[in-house]
């Protein structure tokens, strides 16, 4: 390939970690790196070298020229994609059966499921949500995440349950009509 971009290809490899919903310190341990170097890349400030690329391709199983593409986007619910294809290397496999960041959960998963931006889901909900897809937070994780996931999430509306008034989440209306 003649023309590698490594700009683009940070960029996309940096995609591909948000995407894959691990924290930037297992993907820096991955490439023995510090979780430093990862900083700097997220600021602008370094690129990934020839060998973390490589690296990078064969963990995320994506192509260089792909990846040097300024349009890249990667697939829906890459994360289990990415268990899948190495649930035989107990090395990145028990990276990926973490639990992922809340940020993660509600961005790459909550903010798709057709239910939620159609009716919205109290924390309770939300927690049903993630336990069915083996993410366990607790009801206060997840109601400080959605008060912090504000450009995202609307507070649609409220209810009593067991006498008590609780907060009804969905999509904000921009977002729920893309």
């Amino acid at each position: 390939m003649r023309n590698i971009n490594l700009k683009t290809i940070t960029k996309n490899i940096l995609t591909l970690i948000d995407y894959s919903g691990m924290s930037d310190l297992d993907f820096a341990n991955i490439l023995e790196k510090s979780d430093r170097t990862l900083k700097r890349m997220r600021n602008g400030e370094a690129e990934f070298n020839i060998d973390d690329v490589n690296l990078s391709v064969s963990f995320f199983g994506s192509q260089i020229a792909d990846l040097n593409k300024g349009n890249f986007l990667a697939k829906s619910h890459f994360r289990h994609h990415l268990i899948d294809k190495h649930k035989n290397n107990t090395e990145y496999s028990v990276i990926l059966k973490k639990r992922p960041t809340i940020t993660f959960a509600i961005q790459y998963y909550l903010m798709i499921d057709p239910a939620f931006a159609q009716n919205g889901y109290s924390v309770n909900e939300i927690k049903t949500f993630f336990e069915k897809l083996s993410w366990k937070y607790s009801s206060a994780y997840i109601s400080s995440a959605m008060a912090r996931s504000n450009p995202m999430i609307q507070i649609s509306g409220t209810k009593i349950v067991r006498g008590k008034k609780i907060n009804i989440y969905k999509p904000q209306t921009s977002l729920a009509s893309e």
